[in-house]
């Protein structure tokens, strides 16, 4: 496959599909992996709050999801776009 498309393909992946699934395809693991828990996560902690499981303040849950699911969104939204670019950007540069 061609960089180009790959890179565009990565970024489709991580904006549209689920977050850290592109990152993978591009080539980094290791960050891609950390967004997808991420964004399980985020996932778990609003269905936890919209079913009810804990009864304490479960709005408290489905806000926390949401902040940290669009936070991996916004990641791996960056992530795509340097890709796209082919420049190196890393929020963390440890992550490589």
């Amino acid at each position: 496959m061609e960089q180009g498309t790959k890179n565009i393909l990565a970024l489709l992946l991580n904006v549209i599909i689920l977050p850290g699934l592109g990152t993978i395809v591009h080539g980094e693991g290791k960050r891609g992996l950390i967004q997808i828990v991420c964004a399980i996560i985020s996932i778990s902690l609003v269905v936890i709050g919209i079913v009810g499981i804990v009864f304490v303040i479960p709005i408290i849950f489905i806000i926390i999801g949401f902040l940290t699911g669009f936070l991996t969104w916004l990641w791996a939204l960056l992530d795509g776009i340097a890709f796209v670019k082919n420049r190196e950007f890393y929020i963390f540069k440890n992550l490589k």
